[in-house]
């Protein structure tokens, strides 16, 4: 290298191993270590201005493929991993993890082979256990080419420098690197794209069976073998054997894989892939294995049995070997053994071995790794020998033993990975020659890697996974105790419908049932059952009949409609309707309708958590997502669509296009986040036509919206239209099969457009044109299953829900795609989030925190947080035996006897983490402030910092005075009104005003903010006093907005203005509509206004209304009581992401009914009594009084005592 460029200076300890290479761009490499870990650099050096661009392009592309490579699961064990990328003027660089790995080519060349002190095993391949561990590693390359197939991605450059291994490590260890010449398929026709490689020069067919080829010549330039000479079907058999000294299947299997002859008798030529070639590899390193081993399996041990210089210390616990036999034997006779009676050791440790012999591996307390073997009363450390054999690192071809254990270190505790001893352990002294000579037992080697594995596999099991894990049992556990015990009364004819019948039930006592409610603390199976068929929220309209309380399928389902209640005898007896006859169950249990949907759900978060478990990358980047954030070197192109985005837009869209693996978006109420993502698609295609990218929300609703956007933007485009799937339900019905509708149509297009074209009409197979014409009609959907698969997995673009049986299928089969947009993360949890970041390396989550919350928030986060009520949720789960809504993974952690012997400390470890994990996104958001905080108190600046997450600052939605609001309560002032549509909305008359010209009215068309005053029960009263029955009702608040809203008019306009009335109570919402279609006669005026996002009433809850708006909001607040306590007098009011909602949907005017004294009363009590003693949870609320206090003197909020709005005479 000419010189040292600036980057490099990073790194230490640098060595170049290969020059650039300026003829054929291949780059230079080079070893170094980055903060201590080795790494392999790869530098495309830049001489000229004449190639920068084209070195640009191999560069970025390579830095892209291993970016989608490293979201694929298991990928980090066969692909080098891309530690860090970068350029500046001397050139572009990639940065490797090797961990110790080194380019194969420094081994295979033959000017290397002289210069080791012992030749390494790749360079005496004539030992046929050498052989054997050559094809295991060309079996991982073999694996790493099936992974980059999977995705539709061409190597094209398999050669020693594109593979990676410590030539030393005793593992099958080869990792594929050397991307700068792979291909996507769909680029092939791409001229932006550089696709001539040196490997292929003047070639231009490219396919996956060119990958296979190439492994094939790989395999015979390992094995110093001339490819030419086997691949000559002139030369026979038998005279190749004789000059490479290889078996038959070794010959057939390079001559199959570089397409001389068929691998395999029923797989054609183009036919090569991973599943016909891996049992070959199987079947040679089985053979080879056969040949280097001996008859009888037999294992071997070399001691050390010289006495020590210095005696051991007292109470050492790990001594030399010969000491170790000393001790235990005097201790056992009274005498020692000779010293130089060396047989007699010999015959103390086969003794000590032959009755109970364990071999287990174990880490340290230094986490050092020692291979043990436990006899009956010494355990002997064996360690490679290096006296025998003719590798520089030592073999385990016979193990060796210096020291021993007087009792097995406190680590091995029976958790550890452990294997008998059956056969038999030959032993000898180290200095017995003779012994060596003899030596023809079988290597340890294999014991010890499978030993490994499964200490590999144990040690992945972090606190992350077993956090998801214990919040998935805990959902299982109250999914568990929706299933109340019943028993039936009578169950006869209906006499107005024969063919239904009259069911009538009545809740009983169940211990387990009980139990469970006991266990998480919530009220008994009866009680909930009764609140829930007449409580405040609707009621399930579809109930289940079932034998049995453990999510198991009945051969008949029982379906009951819920009719009503009576109380017999002071017993509540509920009857239903059923279409079915009365399945004479011995046990009963009632189930909500929606439990079918339950259990599909968390089979699929258990699904996920299994592919969780297997995908380290994720893993590490949802531990700790600051350290696995990297730059893209990613450009961004300033098409219309960027033009268009506010600053705020612009400045996110930046960070999110050059931040990897992981960006999230705080997107508060107005700010407009579809903007962002059509902007991100559109900027995705300009930049690489065949992206893939995957859309999810948590509705339907939000999914639809954002395809129509989307979909829009990408047709705007002008270009090749990419493929784009939808699975979003658009009607009512099986979610199952509405969500494929979509793609259904698009599967039956295809195939009609293939019905009509050349090719089909050409065909004079008549069976296959009858087939694909059968395909075609409509009826036969369940036939078309297989090609709707092929679409999903085809796509560009793909629309569906966070959790829905699309995602599922595309995890089975390991899609991948370059981004995965989620949408409404905010009001999700985290394990409903795994599957899309299953499915991308690269991700970006938006949604807001201070909204809505996941559903049950607070009842799942007390059983969290309680460690007795999460143990019991725990062992509540043990008990149901239908193994798909639990996965491997959690049967195999959550036993019965593992679950009793989780300690208090590690169950508070498990309690954190889900926690965390429950609510991803906000702790995410948090982590981000913190790390921010931390990195500038430590370098007193904000530039070394690198964000993982930003808000969205400028909402183009609310009237200004309304946004100053939102603003100042829950977004720390920090949301601002874009200044066009601030001057629109004070400029512009709005599409509503309330008629009549009185001080009422004035006030009504005045300010943007109307709060209409209902007087403070306590106050005006001076007595104690409650909310009306039923609960969570206020009359009076219903009376006076349905009078206000007499004189509510539309302005003259093309479009119909919105009208939202929202309540935080479904109670209040059901009578406000009831009260509302009892004065219809005085309220037809409202026929002028339309309802929000084409709901079919005016009236919403506000946990239905997240995400719509309208242009005039009407809220009752309800809550007007002389409760003591702040969460009896405000219960939802007190709930800050649900009050933001509420107060954030209004465009033009927010209106609301309550009691304004009561509200103020209550802040300052706040502010005296919580605030000031550190509790700073319902600041909010002293923020929002205040900032009304300071509208209202400003005259951006008014007041209008309600019987003013009650005295408003009717206008006809």
């Amino acid at each position: 290298m000419a010189s040292r460029s600036r980057y490099l200076d990073k790194f230490e300890n640098l060595n170049v191993i290969k020059e650039f290479d300026s003829k054929d761009q291949s780059p230079a490499l080079i070893e170094a270590e980055l903060e201590g870990l080795p790494v392999l650099i790869k530098h495309w050096v830049q001489e000229s201005p004449d190639v920068e661009r084209t070195l640009q392009d191999i560069w970025i592309y390579e830095v892209r493929q291993l970016h989608r490579l490293k979201g694929c699961p298991g990928v980090g064990d066969f692909i080098v991993p891309i530690v860090a990328s970068n350029s500046d003027e001397d050139g572009f660089y990639l940065v490797l993890g090797t961990e110790e790995r080194r380019p194969l080519s420094l081994y295979t060349s033959k000017s290397v082979g002289g210069t080791l002190r012992l030749r390494q095993w790749v360079n005496n391949l004539k030992n046929k256990s050498n052989r054997a561990k050559l094809w295991r590693n060309i079996n991982r390359i073999s694996q790493a080419l099936q992974i980059l197939h999977s995705q539709g991605i061409l190597h094209r450059n398999l050669d020693c420098d594109s593979i990676l291994t410590n030539i030393s490590s005793e593992e099958d260890d080869f990792q594929l690197t050397g991307f700068e010449w792979s291909i996507r398929l769909q680029h092939i026709s791409d001229d932006s794209i550089v696709t001539t490689s040196p490997n292929y020069a003047g070639e231009n067919i490219f396919s996956f069976l060119t990958d296979w080829h190439d492994l094939g010549r790989l395999a015979a330039e390992i094995l110093g073998i001339n490819i030419s000479l086997i691949c000559d079907l002139n030369n026979s058999v038998r005279s190749i054997i004789e000059d490479t000294e290889l078996i038959l299947d070794e010959i057939n299997l390079i001559r199959g894989l570089a397409g001389i002859i068929r691998i395999d008798s029923n797989t054609p030529f183009e036919g090569l892939s991973y599943e016909v070639v891996q049992p070959k590899l199987e079947s040679i390193i089985k053979k080879l294995d056969e040949f280097s081993s001996p008859q009888e399996e037999s294992y071997s041990i070399a001691f050390l049995l010289t006495p020590p210089a210095h005696n051991p210390g007292v109470g050492a616990k790990r001594i030399p070997v010969y000491s170790a036999i000393q001790k235990v034997f005097f201790d056992a006779h009274g005498i020692a053994i000779p010293a130089n009676d060396i047989s007699e050791f010999i015959r103390y440790i086969e003794d000590d071995l032959r009755d109970t012999s364990i071999l287990s591996v174990f880490k340290t307390d230094r986490k050092v790794e020692e291979v043990i073997l436990l006899g009956s009363t010494l355990t002997y450390v064996l360690t490679k020998n290096k006296r025998i054999g003719g590798d520089a690192d030592g073999s385990w071809d016979c193990a060796f033993c210096t020291q021993a254990y007087l009792s097995p270190p406190r680590k091995v505790d029976g958790t550890n990975p452990t294997k008998i001893m059956t056969s038999k352990i030959t032993c000898f002294a180290h200095n017995d020659r003779a012994g060596q000579a003899s030596c023809n037992s079988r290597s340890w080697q294999g014991l010890i890697g499978e030993l490994r594995s499964a200490s590999a596999a144990d040690e992945k099991v972090t606190t992350l996974l077993l956090g998801f894990a214990a919040y998935h049992l805990a959902e299982i556990a109250y999914a568990k105790s929706e299933i109340y015990p019943v028993e039936i009364i009578t169950y006869t004819p209906d006499v107005e419908d024969p063919g239904q019948s009259i069911v009538r039930l009545k809740s009983i006592s169940d211990s387990v049932a009980d139990d469970i409610s006991e266990t998480l603390r919530i009220h008994s199976p009866a009680r909930r059952l009764k609140e829930i068929l007449l409580g405040d929220k609707v009621s399930e309209p579809n109930w289940n009949l079932v034998s049995n309380i453990n999510f198991s399928e009945d051969d008949q389902e029982v379906i009951l409609t819920f009719l009503q209640i009576h109380e017999v005898s002071g017993e509540d007896i509920f009857e239903f309707q059923a279409s079915n006859p009365d399945p004479e169950y011995q046990y009963c249990y009632l189930v909500p309708g929606s439990a079918q949907g339950t259990t599909k759900q968390l089979s699929r978060r258990a699904f996920a958590i299994d592919a969780l478990s297997e995908h380290a990358e994720l893993i590490k980047m949802l531990e700790r997502p600051h350290l696995e954030c990297m730059d893209s070197h990613e450009s961004y192109v300033t098409d219309s669509a960027f033009e268009q985005l506010d600053s705020s837009k612009k400045d996110v869209f930046k960070r999110i296009q050059n931040t990897l693996p992981l960006y999230l978006v705080q997107g508060p109420p107005g700010v407009g986040k579809t903007h962002l993502v059509t902007a991100l698609v559109r900027q995705a295609f300009e930049s690489e036509p065949s992206s893939r990218l995957l859309l999810t929300a948590q509705s339907h609703s939000t999914v639809q919206h954002l395809y129509k956007e989307v979909k829009n933007a990408v047709d705007a485009q002008g270009k090749a239209s990419p493929l784009i799937v939808s699975c979003i339900k658009e009607a009512s019905g099986d979610d199952e099969k509405d969500a494929i509708t979509h793609l259904d149509d698009l599967a039956r297009e295809y195939l009609l457009s293939l019905t009509n074209s050349d090719a089909f009409r050409d065909t004079p197979v008549n069976i296959t044109k009858d087939k694909i014409q059968e395909l075609c009609r409509d009826g036969n959907r369940s036939m078309r299953f297989s090609f709707m698969g092929q679409l999903l997995r085809s796509a560009n673009l793909v629309f569906t829900t966070t959790n829905s049986r699309q995602i599922e299928d595309l995890i089975r089969t390991r899609s991948q795609f370059d981004w995965s947009i989620m949408e409404e993360t905010g009001k999700v949890t985290g394990i409903e989030l795994l599957s899309p970041l299953l499915l991308s390396y690269r991700r970006l989550m938006i949604g807001d925190h201070k909204q809505l919350p996941p559903y049950a928030t607070e009842q799942m986060r007390q059983t969290l947080r309680d460690l007795n009520r999460l143990r019991g949720a725990l062992e509540v789960s043990t008990e149901i035996y239908n193994s798909q809504i639990k996965g491997e993974f959690i049967k195999e952690m959550f036993t019965s006897e593992k679950i009793r012997d989780i300690t208090a400390e590690h169950l508070s470890e498990i309690s954190t983490e889900a926690l965390r994990l429950h609510l991803l996104f906000e702790s995410f958001v948090n982590e981000e402030i913190s790390v921010a905080k931390k990195s500038f108190e430590y370098y007193g600046s904000s530039d070394f910092h690198r964000p993982i997450a930003s808000m969205l600052s400028i909402q183009h939605r609310m009237h200004p005075d309304i946004a100053d609001l939102i603003s100042f309560t829950f977004y720390e002032e920090k949301l601002k009104t874009y200044r066009e549509k601030e001057i629109e909305y004070l400029s512009s008359p709005r599409p509503f005003y309330f008629e009549g010209n009185c001080k009422v009215t004035k006030k009504l068309n005045s300010a943007a903010i109307v709060w209409i005053e209902i007087p403070d029960i306590q106050a005006s009263r001076g007595v104690k006093s409650k909310e009306e029955k039923p609960t969570w009702n206020n009359s009076l608040e219903r009376k006076v907005l349905i009078k206000a809203l007499t004189r509510l008019r539309a302005a003259p306009g093309e479009k119909l203005p919105k009208l939202a009335l929202l309540s935080p109570y479904a109670v209040q919402v059901k009578y406000l509509e009831r009260d509302i279609e009892r004065g219809a006669g005085d309220l037809k005026n409202l026929q002028c206004f339309s309802k929000p996002d084409d709901l079919s009433t005016f009236c919403k809850t506000v946990d239905s209304f997240q995400g719509a708006e309208a242009d005039l909001v009407a809220v009752s607040l309800v809550r007007n009581n002389s409760e003591s306590y702040s969460l009896g007098a405000l219960g939802f009011l007190l709930d800050s992401r649900r009050m933001n909602v509420l107060l954030s949907r209004a465009k033009h005017q927010l209106v609301i009914i309550g009691s304004y004294e009561f509200i103020s009363c209550w802040s300052q009590k706040i502010k005296e009594e919580e605030i000031q003693k550190g509790n700073t949870n319902n600041e909010f609320l002293v923020r929002l009084v205040e900032k009304l206090e300071s509208q209202k003197k400003t005259g951006k909020m008014v007041t209008i005592q309600y019987e003013q709005v009650m005295n408003l005479t009717k206008i006809s």
